[in-house]
């Protein structure tokens, strides 16, 4: 099967999101309730875990990346899930998935330990693109329709979508594993790397794919960085979850450009991101579901109609809460009458204040765990443009679940009446079997969560 190309110009006009209609996000009397769940596994006995989901919203597909290399499609829209089928081929513990170019919402892109980057088209469930090198694992891919970018070892790895051959290799900016890559969804030649150095770099590929000469900035966090992403109503600015569980907020375009004010430090850190969360979480009743605390980080989501960040933050237990991100203001320099030497001094004590100030307001809705939820970690939590009326959740307990944003009072006490199904094929209940084995599970949760921390490091 043979892959459409569109002109750059159609792609690009494709790729800016529309936000036009979306609502501001979640209202003080609104939360998630649990529609349905699904199981991805075959074997009770031998669980596989959800690594990442992805989102088409043109072709109303998910996407949803297993630990045994398996990656499952589903239909999603208003009834919840409906099972489609897997793509097999991967022979590598899977790293990412992505619906990365909206001109082409049914080809899904995917990286692996395997050292390969796969294109597939989910209409026919068939392999259509493969970039590959050796003797690396590959961590983080990304396409803007014209280039795929991967992170391989301390690798930057650039392929012509085109002729899927290898382009260039950025070998000197990163000394240890490259964790993320991601193309601007708007400035499609702007690429942004991070790595388990600390460093997050920023290059523009339009000009042409010389490493020096396409470097732009660089950002450091000083600490690994897990994942990214982009937000700002022109995406200029960045949010980053390091690998000890810090939030870092900073702005990219700004740090580009020598003129424009802002982007010589973070906008915004949250080096002890659990222990706000957590005292954010016990000033309402609607953080009491988090119960006792949290635990790990998820992501970010960003809604543009209101301008707001959003952080989701879940804990061992399979409680997963949404909690809108205090984006410091502006630091604004003091004038100390023209003579300058005191601009410097002001200016480093007012982003120390800022820094110490708490970066996320109280949770405004939770997906709650138990019943027929997640009961264990929750990896991955897709709410398209932090504006949806529904949202999807993938965890280590081998569920995904569908959720709908409905008031509070009428979704109260129903989680544990969703029905639950089996994505390996059968649309039928196996109520029974999962009585037992929830009895299991419970005599097992002590040992489990003992060894949460251990397993949710191995593949991230």
């Amino acid at each position: 099967m043979h892959v459409r190309f569109d002109s750059d110009d159609e792609e690009a006009q494709a790729a800016v999101p529309q936000h036009a209609a979306a609502p501001a996000g979640i209202s003080g009397a609104q939360g998630f309730h649990l529609l349905s769940s699904v199981r991805v596994d075959f074997d009770l006995k031998d669980q596989c875990y959800v690594f990442e989901l992805a989102h088409s919203p043109g072709a109303g597909l998910v996407a949803a990346a297993l630990s045994n290399r398996r990656i499952k499609l589903f239909n999603f829209g208003e009834g919840g899930l409906q099972f489609v089928g897997d793509l097999l081929g991967h022979e590598g513990m899977l790293r990412e998935v992505h619906f990365c170019l909206p001109a082409q919402p049914t080809l899904l892109h995917s990286c692996a330990t395997d050292g390969t980057v796969r294109g597939w088209d989910a209409r026919s469930g068939q392999q259509v693109e493969s970039y590959s090198v050796q003797r690396l694992e590959l961590l983080s891919c990304s396409t803007n329709g014209t280039l795929v970018a991967a992170g391989g070892g301390d690798k930057v790895l650039i392929w012509d979508r085109r002729t899927q051959r290898p382009l260039a290799s950025f070998d000197d900016t990163h000394c240890q594993d490259v964790t993320q890559v991601a193309f601007h969804p708007l400035h499609r030649g702007m690429l942004v790397s991070a790595s388990e150095d600390g460093l997050i770099a920023v290059f523009d590929t339009a000009p042409g794919l010389d490493e020096d000469e396409g470097f732009k900035a660089a950002l450091n966090i000083d600490t690994s960085v897990a994942r990214l992403g982009f937000y700002g109503r022109q995406g200029e600015k960045l949010w980053a979850r390091s690998g000890v569980e810090s939030l870092h907020l900073w702005e990219w375009a700004a740090a580009c450009n020598d003129e424009a004010a802002g982007g010589n430090g973070a906008l915004g850190e949250a080096l002890n991101a659990r222990e706000q969360l957590a005292e954010a979480a016990v000033s309402c009743a609607v953080g009491q579901a988090l119960a006792p605390g949290l635990d790990y980080l998820i992501g970010c989501e960003y809604n543009a109609a209101s301008d707001q960040l959003w952080l989701l933050a879940g804990n061992n237990l399979g409680a997963v809460g949404f909690f809108p991100v205090a984006e410091p203001p502006t630091l604004q320099l003091p004038s100390d009458g023209g003579g300058g030497a005191a601009q410097p001094a002001a200016g480093a004590q007012q982003a120390q204040q800022q820094q110490q100030q708490a970066l996320f307001r109280a949770p405004q809705a939770v997906l709650a765990g138990g019943g027929g939820a997640h009961g264990d970690v929750v990896r991955s939590v897709l709410w398209p443009g932090a504006a949806g009326g529904m949202c999807l959740s993938g965890g280590e307990d081998s569920k995904i679940c569908a959720w709908s944003l409905q008031p509070v009072a009428a979704a109260a006490g129903t989680s544990a009446a969703a029905p639950q199904h089996s994505a390996s094929g059968s649309s039928g209940s196996s109520g029974a079997v999962r009585k037992h084995h929830t009895h299991h599970q419970q005599a097992q949760q002590q040992h489990q969560h003992h060894q949460q921390r251990q397993r949710r490091g191995a593949p991230y």
